[in-house]
């Protein structure tokens, strides 16, 4: 015996399950796909805030750090200014060197105890020279 034929609505209803079952399908994996690329996206939105945040402490430490050694380069600014106030000029080096050379005795006339005594006896004899 023969198998019986199906009527041509069932055929087309069948048709048309399978093409909804079809589509169907493929929306759920369009879904999956852009399930996944959001993910996707939210895990490197995530990395990229995470990355943002340590770079910006870093920044921050690294800003305290620069602003403490301004404050030190001033203090030591401050301290060589004191120490070269206490240091002498060129101009005070050269007048003592002018006092130097006045009271050097290695370059200066001398005068022995005996010619003084006789430059006192001259001057009260009355002989001037």
């Amino acid at each position: 015996m023969a198998a019986p034929q199906k009527p041509e609505f069932e055929i087309d209803v069948m048709e048309r399950l399978n093409s909804a079952s079809r589509r169907i399908r493929q929306l759920e994996e369009n879904i999956r796909s852009i399930r996944d690329h959001l993910t996707g996206l939210e895990n490197e939105f995530v990395k990229q805030k995470e990355d943002r945040n340590s770079f910006n402490t870093n920044f921050n430490k690294k800003e305290e750090q620069i602003k403490i050694a301004i404050t030190n380069l001033g203090v030591e600014v401050k301290n060589i200014n004191r120490r070269l106030r206490k240091v002498a000029t060129n101009r005070e080096l050269q007048e003592i060197e002018s006092y130097i050379q006045i009271f050097n005795p290695l370059k200066s006339s001398f005068v022995t105890k005996k010619e003084v005594q006789k430059m006192i006896e001259k001057y009260r004899g009355g002989d001037l020279e």
